[in-house]
Formats: structure tokens, C-alpha cells, sequence
């Protein structure tokens, strides 16, 4: 992240996962970034702006992470499901490696916030997910356009509740639990690519 707006999302982000994000306030953001109320307005027109923005953020940093794993591990001899499994327990070990943007993304997808406005402006619809879906058409068979998306993003959903729950200490995360969220993943974008077959 880089620049005044990158410092107001990752501020956001660590505040929403410490207070949540009903007690989320101006006030509150900007004390946090030891800034004026005002110069928090010249960047952002309002809190549900900044809120908005700095989700897309996040979700596009998680996005690019599990693309860059899957195309790093998408070639090799192994399965698609053992290399699946790889791409899973990194995006974990991504997640749980940066706890404020897992809990952020997680009470905002779980807020009225999280509308379809946002949802439309996901990675996941745009031109530079493609190598990704031609990865996954090739090995689970071809999704049509409105479903490739929607499968995806449950599967984040499932992962961010997992990490949510190791970080709340609800969960151990071992190879077995990690083994049991991997099966469970394929398994639903199985059954999604089935059932839309």
C-alpha cells in the first residue's frame, strides 16, 4: 500500500477489526491517523465512502494473492485438486497472517454494507481474474459468466469465517483442520459447477 488514501484504509481496516464497525466514526479515524476531520473530507466524501473503498481494497489484495498462488502452483504435475489445496492453505496463511484486514472484511461482508454495488466492483468481475477462470474451467469444466464469480466468492466466505474462528481462538488450525476446509472447498465448487452444468 502507498499514499495518503492507502494509510486511511489500512487505519480503517485495524479500527473496524479492534471497535467494529457500528462504533466506527470520523472522529475515530481520524484520531487514529492524527489528522483533522477536515482533511479526512478532502479525501473521502463520507465514512461509508472511506468504508467502501478500503473493502474493495482489501478484497482485492486477497483476490491477488490467491491468483498469484494459483498461478504459481497452477502448472505443475500434480492434480488440480492437490494444487487447490496449496492455493487454500495459502490464502489461510494469508489471512491469518494479517488478522485486521481478515475481521474487516468479515463484519463487512456481514453488514448492509456489503450491497451489490460493492459486489459489482469485485476483481472477480473484471477482465484480470480471466487466467484464473480459464485455470478453473479447464479443470472443474466450464461455469456460465453470472456463476463463476458467485462460486468464488463463497469460497472466500468460507475461508475468512475459518480464519475468523482460529483468530477468535474457536478453532485450532492444524493440518487436519486445514485438510477438512480444503475437501470442503473443492467439494462446493464441485457441486456449484455441477449443479450449473
Amino acid at each position: 500500500m502507498n499514499g495518503i488514501k492507502d494509510s486511511y484504509y489500512r487505519s480503517v481496516m485495524e479500527i473496524v477489526s479492534e471497535i467494529g464497525l457500528e462504533n466506527l466514526t470520523v472522529r475515530t479515524i481520524s484520531a487514529r491517523m492524527r489528522v483533522t476531520e477536515a482533511a479526512l473530507y478532502r479525501h473521502f466524501p463520507g465514512k461509508e465512502v472511506l468504508l467502501k473503498e478500503s473493502y474493495v481494497r482489501a478484497e482485492r489484495e486477497l483476490w491477488e494473492h490467491f491468483m498469484r498462488s494459483l498461478l504459481i502452483n497452477g502448472f505443475s504435475q500434480r492434480s488440480f485438486e492437490e494444487i487447490l489445496d496449496t492455493v487454500w492453505k495459502a490464502t489461510f496463511d494469508y489471512l491469518q497472517g494479517d488478522p485486521a484486514l481478515t475481521v474487516f472484511m468479515h463484519r463487512y461482508r456481514a453488514s448492509s454494507l456489503h450491497t451489490r454495488d460493492v459486489q459489482e466492483q469485485s476483481i472477480l468481475r473484471s477482465d484480470a481474474f480471466a487466467p484464473v477462470f480459464r485455470i478453473f474451467s479447464g479443470n472443474l469444466g466450464e461455469l456460465p459468466d453470472k456463476e463463476r464469480a458467485a462460486s468464488l466468492d463463497a469460497a472466500m466466505e468460507i475461508c475468512l469465517v475459518y480464519i475468523n474462528r482460529v483468530l477468535r481462538g474457536d478453532l485450532s488450525r492444524d493440518q487436519s483442520t486445514d485438510d477438512e476446509a480444503c475437501r470442503f472447498l473443492s467439494r462446493l465448487l464441485s457441486m456449484r459447477t455441477a449443479a450449473c452444468g
